[in-house]
């Protein structure tokens, strides 16, 4: 396999069947919350009648996630980028604004809806979070300055932790099927586990190649 296919196809298709995952979920949840706190739904996903009684939030964080999820890989095309610079410009700036509103809806949930478990998944959802909205600041910065190195890097990372719950279904979900019942400080570990494990993978990529070069730079590149 050529570079040229890894990076144009299988990267971009690895990162739209996990968005894939999170978009799924996302669809079922928002049906739940259609269907209304049924006895069924509150021992489910929404383990928690808040999640009804102020269902904007959750909704603005399926919504928005959906989005960045659908649109996000398209991103990481190089084809794309260069021969539709312009789409790269006005749907970047698109899926800045849903990860925002997607971190910002998960930061409220987390600490205004009931906790979940020993406090470790709160953890996670508080450090992760914050973590997303520096790399929308620092990659929305880097690209301001015409840092398309740095800015890559940052929404690479961004891209790492918005694919986390994926990864976490991809590993939580055979075992709950088999298993039938998951071990809440297990479940809890596994989310740390996913998004470490996104991170390292994008520190490796970016680690083979030179953050800044000065090819990479160009002038009022995302004001056009």
């Amino acid at each position: 396999m050529n570079t040229n296919t890894r990076v144009n196809v299988v990267i971009p298709s690895l990162l739209l069947l996990l968005g894939m995952l999170n978009i799924a979920s996302g669809a079922f949840q928002l049906s739940l919350l259609a269907e209304g706190p049924t006895p069924e739904n509150l021992s489910g996903d929404f383990a928690s009648p808040h999640y009804f009684i102020a269902p904007i939030p959750i909704v603005i964080h399926l919504l928005t996630g959906i989005v960045f999820n659908l649109l996000a890989p398209l991103q990481f095309v190089p084809a794309l980028r260069r021969r539709f610079p312009q789409w790269h410009r006005r749907s970047g700036r698109l899926l800045v604004m849903a990860a925002l509103a997607a971190s910002l809806s998960a930061l409220w949930m987390n600490q205004f809806f009931p906790p979940f478990g020993t406090g470790l998944k709160y953890l996670a959802i508080l450090v992760f979070g914050i973590g997303t909205l520096m790399s929308l600041f620092f990659g929305v910065r880097a690209i301001r300055r015409g840092d398309v190195a740095r800015h890559r890097l940052w929404m690479s990372r961004v891209m790492a932790i918005c694919l986390a719950p994926a990864v976490s279904r991809v590993i939580l979900l055979p075992l709950f099927v088999s298993l039938g019942e998951l071990n809440v400080v297990f479940i809890e570990a596994v989310v740390w586990f996913s998004n470490v494990f996104n991170l390292l993978v994008v520190e490796w990529i970016h680690s083979r190649r030179k953050v800044v070069a000065p090819a990479n730079r160009v002038r009022g590149w995302a004001m056009k």
